[in-house]
């Protein structure tokens, strides 16, 4: 499972959990742990304003353990619509190329997916540098 976290300018952070894992509260409470140290190092005075995420309302984003954490980092979260249909900008922007990407393609381990969309995702436009 891939956590993949950006924000306008600059991939954040990219997180694998091993085979076979789901994301529990833990697990989150981790991602967002290594997210504000991203932020930190990659984004330098980004955590003195308001960081908001965008996303969904798997339990473990929601969860009360979560909560917490979340008002501890001063992130704000925006609303995301149960059952939503709608196409989050991951889905749009980034997996969806990651998909045609690799479409076909065979892989023969674990470790050969994680490069690969390490590579992929590392290749993708700065944003910051991107002309209108």
């Amino acid at each position: 499972m891939l956590s993949f976290f950006f924000d306008c300018r600059v991939q954040l952070l990219i997180d694998f959990l091993p085979q076979g894992s789901i994301i529990i509260s833990t697990q989150y409470y981790s991602a967002l742990t290594k997210l504000r140290k991203a932020i930190k190092s990659k984004r330098p005075g980004l955590l003195t304003q308001q960081v908001i995420l965008l996303h969904d309302n798997a339990r473990p984003h929601v969860s009360r353990e979560t909560q917490p954490t979340l008002q501890k980092f001063r992130f704000e979260v925006l609303e995301h619509p149960p059952y939503s249909p709608d196409l989050s900008p991951c889905d749009f922007h980034i997996f969806g190329p990651l998909k045609r990407a690799f479409q076909g393609t065979r892989f023969h381990s674990d470790h050969e997916v994680k490069k690969a969309v390490q590579d992929f995702l590392k290749n993708q436009p700065d944003l910051s540098t991107a002309k209108a």
